[in-house]
């Protein structure tokens, strides 16, 4: 059966890496879910709102191969585009069944930063961290998975994931709050990918 990159579907060199690329890792690792996570500022229109006013909230989103998609607002003391993208890997993470093998697609690299040097910091010093309970959670969505592939994708290219992910997020305010939990597991394979 050949790829759409041979059968020629995707044409742009960069798309056409990123397929190949998404596709070695997957068989490599045997991967058993593939997610793409987002978040972002979201405008509301005035006449969308119950007090006639423009809005801007914050959210998060993920896609998944299987078609679901979950997401929604974040609260109001969680606005932030860094937490909207914590929030959002966190839940696709969550959103795995344990013991799984994930291939998460990101677009913010600053959670992912953020979570690696938390994890290598002394506990006295991850209390520190702003989101320290949030990298916390991530961390814990993590050590639940077997394996975990984190892939970095430049946004707004055109990438069929990206963008399916980037419309689910505008569509999230829709589906209200976005709720995580934290969860213990034992530990897993990590590889972090800057594509």
């Amino acid at each position: 059966m050949l790829s759409p990159v041979q059968r020629g579907r995707i044409h742009d060199p960069y798309l056409a890496w990123a397929h190949v690329e998404r596709v070695e890792w997957g068989a490599r690792l045997g991967v058993t879910h593939v997610m793409a996570s987002d978040g972002g500022k979201v405008k509301i229109a005035a006449e969308e709102t119950a007090d006639g006013r423009e809005q801007v909230v914050f959210t998060s989103a993920v896609v998944a191969n299987d078609g679901s998609m979950i997401g929604g607002v974040l609260m109001e003391e969680e606005e932030n585009s860094y937490v909207a993208e914590l929030m959002a890997m966190i839940a696709a993470l969550q959103a795995a069944p344990a013991g799984a093998r994930v291939m998460l697609v990101f677009d913010a690299t600053s959670p992912l930063l953020a979570w690696w040097r938390w994890s290598r910091a002394p506990a006295r010093v991850r209390q520190k961290f702003y989101c320290a309970e949030l990298l916390n959670t991530l961390d814990s969505a993590i050590q639940r998975l077997q394996a975990v592939v984190l892939l970095w994708q430049t946004s707004h290219v055109g990438e069929p994931w990206n963008e399916w992910v980037d419309e689910a997020t505008r569509k999230a305010v829709e589906a209200g709050g976005l709720r995580v939990e934290a969860a213990h597991a034992a530990p897993c394979g990590v590889a972090v990918l800057h594509g």
